[in-house]
């Protein structure tokens, strides 16, 4: 077996040639193992899947809610939902990026993660949702507070809302 390969490899070629081709084709040999196992289907299955450990969280921080008016802060990393339920009308959901809530900077590593702002009319009671952000709000590494923004939600004064915040995960779990 080796006489034909130093045979192929001294063929077709100038002088001293071969001795190129032969270490060549040693370091192939030695680094096949290593390439087997990048590019496998398993070791790729087992990097796709990966990917998805991370649990999807966000971080709430709800204030004032009277008069119609709610502040809600939230920090996420992944794609979320605002719900309402208990409350019928027009709803609007309003971002704000970057500010100050209660003397505490927050935002300054934030991302606006849907529309700046969104109103729905409400017909029923019912849970529904009032705001889709498609990202999550952290665009760069930092505290909660930092990665934060903060949902204004206007609604009638006489109602009494209750909001829920899930994850895309976990909106997909209650649906079903």
């Amino acid at each position: 077996m080796l006489n034909i390969l130093l045979t192929l490899l001294t063929r077709n070629g100038p002088p001293g040639s071969y001795v190129r081709r032969l270490k060549h084709l040693k370091a192939t040999i030695a680094a096949s193992p290593l390439l087997f196992l990048l590019f496998s289907p398993s070791y790729a299955q087992s990097s796709y899947q990966m990917e998805y450990i991370i649990p999807q969280k966000v971080v709430i921080g709800q204030t004032a809610q009277d008069n119609g008016q709610a502040k809600i802060m939230i920090a996420s990393n992944s794609p979320f939902f605002i719900t309402a339920e208990g409350v019928i009308g027009e709803i609007c959901v309003n971002i704000a990026l970057s500010g100050t809530m209660q003397g505490k900077k927050f935002g300054a590593n934030a991302q606006l993660p849907g529309h700046q702002k969104t109103c729905k009319m409400l017909k029923s009671t019912d849970e529904q949702v009032i705001y889709t952000a498609d990202r999550r709000t952290a665009l760069l590494p930092g505290t909660p507070l930092s990665q934060s923004i903060v949902a204004h939600i206007s609604y009638a004064h006489n109602a009494t809302p209750v909001f829920d915040i899930p994850t895309l995960n976990e909106r997909m779990q209650s649906t079903g």
